[in-house]
């Protein structure tokens, strides 16, 4: 077992002195404190649709959860509200009402 971590920590090149420190979602998905995620427009169905961010539900330098309800996407059938796939700061939002493709980036967020 001590040699499993022993290699996975020299694969992450990770010394004792600068270890960054990891936080698990509900969801299990690891977040490391200090790294930026970007939160992207999501593919709803099997469609190749635009869609547009109408409403924010949080601000630049506010803390979000997993699971928080973060922006109201509207499409041509349907507007949705979509929630945070991790946690931490938002450092950068999209603009509302611009048209957004598929993957486009909706909101960067700092993990804390």
């Amino acid at each position: 077992m001590k040699k499993i971590f022993k290699t996975l920590k020299n694969l992450l090149d990770i010394n004792n002195s600068e270890e960054k420190e990891i936080k698990q979602t509900s969801q299990n998905i690891p977040i490391l404190k200090g790294e930026i995620f970007e939160i992207r427009m999501p593919k709803f169905h099997n469609e190749n649709f635009k869609g547009k961010v109408v409403e924010h539900f949080f601000n630049i330098g506010e803390i979000i959860q997993t699971g928080d309800l973060i922006a109201e996407i509207e499409t041509e059938k349907a507007t949705l509200e979509f929630e945070a796939a991790y946690g931490g700061k938002i450092i950068w939002i999209c603009e509302l009402d611009k048209e957004l493709n598929i993957n486009d980036t909706i909101i960067k967020i700092h993990g804390i």
